[in-house]
């Protein structure tokens, strides 16, 4: 599950970010052009909140390997900020929906780490005791 979060993390982020950073940009132009319109404005900077999650994303798909409980925190925090950011940008609420599953993939990633280090531990025991008897 760590592969799976680590992948889902990368598109997830890459997609949501270029969506971001268009419609924060569009948004800029059309707040420019308009002063008063107060929408424009609110998507800009829903957008702009949005790329912090982005970065939040692409940080916890870095380290979801080696420290998969950092990770599933990244992400959550990232859904949480996502889904503030879809009161004035609606997708973005879709994308923090996707982080809080790749959080969840992260903690599925935790028990994996978890359960085949024990396995690891197990098997050495193991070989241990046999080389202990044949001596």
């Amino acid at each position: 599950m760590r592969i799976v979060a680590l992948i889902g993390g990368f598109v997830v982020s890459l997609v949501f970010g270029f969506q971001s950073l268009a419609v924060g940009g569009l948004s800029s132009v059309a707040t420019a052009i308009d002063a008063t319109n107060a929408e424009a404005a609110a998507v800009s900077q829903a957008a702009g909140i949005a790329i912090g999650s982005v970065v939040l994303g692409v940080i916890a798909s870095i380290v979801v390997y080696g420290l998969p409980t950092i990770a599933a925190v990244l992400f959550g925090l990232a859904g949480i900020v996502s889904l503030q950011a879809g009161e004035a940008f609606p997708d973005a609420a879709i994308w923090g929906w996707a982080y809080l599953l790749l959080a969840v993939a992260a903690l599925a990633g935790r028990r994996e780490k978890r359960l085949k280090k024990e396995r690891e531990e197990k098997l050495l025991r193991a070989a241990e005791k046999i080389a202990a008897s044949r001596e």
